[in-house]
C-alpha cells in the first residue's frame, strides 16, 4: 500500500477510537477517505471494526444537504 493508504488506515483507527456511535461523521468520513484511497475494503472493515457490509452502506450513502 502507499503511504497515502496507510496515513488513511491511520485516520480510521483515530476516528474509530473516538467514535460516539455509527453515525459519527469523522468516522464515516475516515472509512469514505480511506475507500478513496485505494485500500482495500477488508482492510478498512477491520480498522473500523464493522463488516464490509456496513463499509458499503457507509460508502454507498447520499450525504445530507449542508
Amino acid at each position: 500500500m502507499s503511504v497515502i493508504s496507510d496515513l488513511a488506515l491511520c485516520a480510521v483507527d483515530r476516528a474509530s477510537a473516538e467514535r460516539a456511535d455509527d453515525s459519527d461523521k469523522v468516522w464515516r468520513s475516515a472509512i469514505r477517505e480511506a475507500i478513496a484511497s485505494n485500500v482495500p475494503i477488508e482492510h478498512v472493515a477491520s480498522r473500523a471494526n464493522v463488516s464490509v457490509e456496513e463499509i458499503l452502506s457507509i460508502v454507498c450513502e447520499v450525504p445530507a444537504a449542508t
